[in-house]
């Protein structure tokens, strides 16, 4: 008979009630965690949601206010008897235009563009001077701004300068209209040779 000699070993075991206390806190630890991130995701839902009811009623109010003004505007379209028959397109633009009338002002002297602009040969320069007005005159100047020539207005009502270069280069000229010491107005002229 022969003898076999086993050397002696540890078996070890596993403590299933510490092993499962151990994963129980992991659960419990994972399910705080997705408690917590389903808090944050419920209070921003609801952030959300309050945000989107704000914009909403924001959207209504301003769509009653656009129904009652485009309503209005219908509304009186049809009855100032628009006439043409149309829903109202065209008739909006026919509320929405004036008529105005410009006149000149009885006292004002008025300076008016040189015609032709621009010109070459000659130009004339229309001009109003009221009753009684004094010490006018027409100041010309070149394209740097030095005065070149000044015409005393003697006359009042509407006047008229017929203008001829002579030795000028082409560019832009100005006139002011001077009465009293005071520039009333001033316009431009191009001069193209």
């Amino acid at each position: 008979a022969m003898n076999i000699t086993v050397p002696a070993s540890t078996i070890n075991a596993v403590d299933y009630n510490q092993f499962a206390a151990i994963l129980t806190a992991g659960f419990q630890e994972q399910m705080q965690i997705a408690y917590t991130d389903s808090i944050k995701q419920k209070q921003t839902n609801d952030s959300l949601r309050n945000t989107l009811d704000s914009l909403r009623a924001a959207f209504k109010s301003i769509q009653s206010c656009l129904t009652q003004l485009c309503n209005n505007g219908h509304g009186a379209n049809r009855h100032n008897g628009g006439g043409s028959g149309n829903s109202g397109d065209s008739n909006a633009t026919i509320l929405n235009t004036q008529d105005v009338t410009l006149s000149a002002l009885a006292n004002a002297p008025l300076l008016y563009q040189n015609i032709p602009n621009p010109f070459n040969t000659a130009t004339k320069i229309n001009y109003y001077l009221p009753v009684g007005t004094q010490g006018a005159s027409i100041v010309f100047y070149d394209t740097y701004g030095n005065k070149i020539k000044t015409v005393e207005l003697n006359q009042t009502g509407n006047g008229t300068l017929n203008i001829t270069p002579d030795n000028l280069t082409s560019g832009i000229y100005s006139y002011s209209l001077v009465v009293n010491g005071n520039v009333v107005d001033t316009k431009r002229m191009l001069l193209q040779k």
